[in-house]
């Protein structure tokens, strides 16, 4: 896999950042939520320190911005913590 290749195509604006929407877009767009096996390999993948949540921090490197994490954050964050649990995570997919 060209993860190079793979962030150009996702990145729709082509400014070479991926922000929220294009990475739920991409998310959504090969229904990644309806494999979960699949899901559980993107958490574990942005899931930097292996701690088993997205924190803010984890969210704003992989996702290019601060802003784009917290908006994550303020539509994934069920329980109100701070952090995307898999479940979370999962649903914020299917939010789209």
């Amino acid at each position: 896999v060209d993860i190079d290749a793979e962030a150009r195509a996702i990145d729709s604006d082509h400014s070479g950042q991926i922000d929220f929407t294009e990475f739920l877009a991409a998310a959504m767009d090969r229904r990644i939520e309806d494999r979960r096996e699949l899901a559980m390999a993107a958490f574990r993948a942005l899931d930097l320190d292996g701690d088993g949540a997205l924190s803010k921090k984890e969210l704003a490197f992989v996702l290019q911005g601060l802003g784009a994490a917290e908006e994550a954050l303020a539509r994934g964050d069920g329980d109100g913590d701070g952090e995307l649990s898999f479940e979370e995570f999962l649903a914020l997919l299917r939010l789209g």
